[in-house]
């Protein structure tokens, strides 16, 4: 495992893993309660296909943001039934808030992920993907541009 942080490797996301017209882009729904962002909306999807991503959401996963699955469908973006096909259909995995320890179990080798991680003092998960050869790129690590949240320039 691999915790990224520090501007030049922020700028890298979209070159982890697999390359190329291949590479699936998942985000999954925040399961935290009370978290009503996401961290691929309609808008962004479109972006990310442009530059020859393939886009996957889990289903409902914008509803909570006011974006239903049809808005989703509308711009060719896949919706997954549920969490873990999304996770294994997925070269990397974009989320809003930190992981539980059962989204880590879904975490495979050679995957990546983008999400807050609270890496200082969220040793057990770091210790649960620490075996494994997946790239974690904490975003409390990515020092912000501009002022602006590097969150809402990643979407």
């Amino acid at each position: 495992m691999k915790i990224l942080g520090g501007l030049k490797e922020a700028r890298i996301p979209f070159e982890l893993g697999k390359k190329g017209r291949n590479m699936k882009i998942g985000t999954p729904k925040e399961i935290l309660d009370g978290e009503d962002r996401v961290a691929m909306t309609p808008q962004s999807a479109l972006r990310l296909q442009r530059m020859g991503y393939r886009c996957l959401i889990e289903k409902s996963a914008g509803v909570a943001a006011g974006f239903n699955d049809a808005d989703y469908e509308a711009v060719g973006v896949e919706v997954i039934e549920t969490a873990i096909l999304l996770w294994r259909s997925s070269d990397l995995i974009a989320k809003v808030r930190q992981p539980d320890e059962t989204e880590l179990t879904y975490l495979t080798n050679g995957q990546s992920f983008i999400s807050f991680f609270k890496s200082f003092g969220h040793d057990d998960a770091i210790e649960l993907v620490k075996p494994m050869d997946a790239r974690v790129i904490a975003m409390e690590m990515v020092p912000r541009i501009i002022g602006c949240d590097p969150t809402l320039r990643f979407v």
